[in-house]
């Protein structure tokens, strides 16, 4: 009889222990796992951030909040600021000197205003596409930038998932405020595609884009504005400002001193970012390590349980003419088959406990996370308990190898 049937035949016979070994394991690999994909659906966000400037302008709120929300479209509905401030900046922008010292290169205007399914909706104006030097220009694959109402330009991604092109006719949901979040309770708006976005390989791919007009517009038809701002449908989300080399500070005192705004720099939050993420990272490593070293002991507990119940049997097989080499085969094998099936019920418990953790740590994060997340992330789970396992099989052996066979045949 070969070592792999020996080790089918030893686990089917103790049919309890094994299932309940595997069930062990099982879970261990679904933590595991999903500790793994957590991490990684939290750092995805790093390479979607799409290109805002040096700075963003938003209500007050956490800086990283801020920069998620504006930059790789995630969170809750953001608070509004004034448009007046953007003009004041753009004016600033055109002819300096109000301001003195702010040094600004360019000013984007960005609001939320609808979705589109999942993706959303904001209004902007041609700055968004034409970025100062050295930074590079947003292209347009495809057709124009929407000047008028009632157009809209798509990202990448959305015209390639959705099919859409040239010309085409969609129906957006207004997208208002934070108790809207089903973007459903007003008429739908309907708005023809002019132009289709170059591949980014950021946020941008998977939102569309129209002009300010049209985003305030919406506003002011569907929803009383007073009711959700001061100022009306004039509002903006955020301001994506580039700044010239030592604007930084007085461009800080503008803002955070004089307006009800908050200014946040890119590089500043996701340096901050990655900080968070890193000592979240170094804990899932030491809470993966625990769950897979509990599992590894589980095995070789009842490895050596077994044993124990098997000191005859080895002997009987050795007396028979099995080599040491075919023993340490056959619980290798027992090893690789626990590891191997519980990886496999681990991964299916993985894959039905994933959904719970969108809810719990995805909430507000965008299509672009979800979008690259995959059960086979938890291969290198996998790869280290099927090892796991197979060290955990061969304490037995080492065991068997100090035993006296003479001695333990007397016992028949």
């Amino acid at each position: 009889m070969t070592p792999l049937k020996l080790a089918i035949l030893n686990l089917s016979r103790r049919k309890l222990t094994t299932v309940f070994a595997i069930i062990s394991i099982s879970v261990s690999v679904a933590c595991s796992g999903l500790l793994l994909r957590s991490y990684l659906l939290s750092s995805s966000r790093f390479n979607t951030l799409g290109d805002g400037g040096d700075a963003i302008v938003g209500a007050k709120n956490s800086g990283i909040e801020i920069l998620l929300g504006c930059l790789n479209a995630e969170g809750s509905f953001p608070d509004f600021i004034p448009y007046v401030l953007f003009e004041s900046l753009r004016k600033e922008q055109a002819e300096p000197g109000t301001y003195a010292s702010t040094r600004i290169k360019s000013v984007i205007p960005f609001l939320y205003f609808a979705k589109y399914k999942n993706y959303r909706v904001a209004g902007t104006d041609e700055s968004f596409v034409k970025r100062p030097p050295p930074s590079p220009d947003i292209n347009l694959a495809q057709g124009n930038w929407a000047v008028n109402e009632g157009e809209i330009v798509i990202g990448y991604s959305v015209a390639q998932k959705e099919n859409l092109k040239i010309d085409d006719e969609i129906s957006v949901n207004p997208w208002l405020s934070k108790k809207d979040s089903t973007a459903d309770k007003y008429p739908p708006v309907k708005m023809k595609v002019t132009g289709i976005f170059d591949r980014t390989n950021t946020a941008w791919d998977f939102e569309l884009f129209s002009n300010v007009k049209q985003a305030q517009n919406v506003y002011r038809t569907n929803i009383d504005s007073a009711r959700i701002s001061i100022w009306g449908p004039n509002i903006l989300h955020y301001y994506l400002v580039y700044l010239d080399y030592g604007g930084k500070t007085p461009f800080v005192d503008l803002i955070n001193k004089r307006t009800i705004a908050q200014v946040v720099f890119v590089t500043d939050e996701t340096k901050k970012l990655r900080e968070l993420l890193s000592t979240g990272k170094n804990l899932g490593i030491f809470i993966t390590s625990m769950i897979i070293l509990l599992g590894g002991l589980v095995v070789s507990v009842l490895m050596i349980t077994r044993f124990d119940a098997m000191k005859i049997q080895l002997a009987v097989l050795r007396a028979i003419g099995y080599r040491k080499k075919e023993i340490a085969q056959w619980l290798l094998w027992e090893g690789i088959l626990l590891g191997i099936s519980a990886c496999i019920f681990g991964a299916l418990l993985d894959i039905a406990m994933f959904p719970l953790l969108k809810g719990a740590v995805g909430i507000g994060l965008p299509e672009t996370a979800f979008a690259a997340t995959s059960i086979f992330q938890s291969l290198p789970i996998w790869l280290i308990t099927i090892v796991a396992t197979c060290i955990a099989a061969f304490i037995p052996f080492i065991i068997f190898n100090r035993l006296d066979i003479h001695r333990s045949l007397k016992g028949l």
